[in-house]
């Protein structure tokens, strides 16, 4: 690094005060402060030459370096997963306490980035959702209300599990010690369950998040 501060030292020197030099360091210093600035002499020194060059410069090392440090943080990628996690309603009520009439899933994705994970799952009843479950739902908002939750469009399920996970046995929220406190663990894997009042598909999230 303190070669370049000594190599930009002399370039100025030799810009502004010997005329021998003075082409080769202008062409220095347009190559180490501007993006292709070396095209602007590229009729004197080849475009091909200018070309390279300028690909190597210190301000595009920089704009490599900058995208590369964004992608590693926002890049994401999505797809088909390789497998799903639940499959039946006896899948849905483990992880959710609730019955759920029998199911299909007919769809999955997941998606996966610097912040989270997640596989997300459509399933189709076999049957027509009957008014019986959805009582079940409205009275899983009353027994279990830290999880259920009744929204505008539909009933929503939210946790982060204890695992393995198992509802029906007493599984529940776990927690972490937090300045002598015990609190939610935001960090680590959690599971979403929505149910629309319209509609017939039921879908699902397990996932993972820092």
């Amino acid at each position: 690094m303190i070669l370049f501060y000594i190599s930009i030292l002399v370039a100025v020197y030799c810009a502004l005060f010997n005329e021998k030099w003075r082409s080769r360091a202008n062409s220095y210093l347009l190559w180490f402060f501007i993006p292709f600035g070396l095209l602007f002499v590229a009729r004197r020194m080849g475009y091909i030459k200018a070309s390279i060059l300028s690909i190597f410069s210190p301000p595009a090392m920089f704009v490599v370096l900058i995208w590369g440090l964004i992608s590693v943080i926002d890049g994401h990628s999505e797809g088909v997963p390789a497998f799903i996690p639940y499959h039946t309603a006896a899948d849905l009520r483990r992880i959710t306490g609730v019955g759920f009439p029998d199911v299909t899933p007919v769809d999955s994705a997941y998606y996966d980035d610097f912040t989270h994970n997640e596989i997300s799952i459509k399933f189709i009843p076999r049957r027509p959702l009957s008014k019986a479950f959805y009582n079940k739902l409205r009275h899983a908002c009353v027994a279990d209300p830290c999880c259920w939750k009744k929204e505008e469009n539909g009933y929503r399920y939210y946790i982060l599990p204890e695992l393995p996970i198992d509802r029906p046995n007493g599984t529940h929220i776990r927690k972490v010690e937090v300045n002598g406190e015990m609190e939610y663990d935001w960090q680590g894997d959690f599971i979403e369950v929505f149910v629309p009042f319209k509609g017939d598909t039921i879908y699902v999230k397990d996932g993972w998040m820092r």
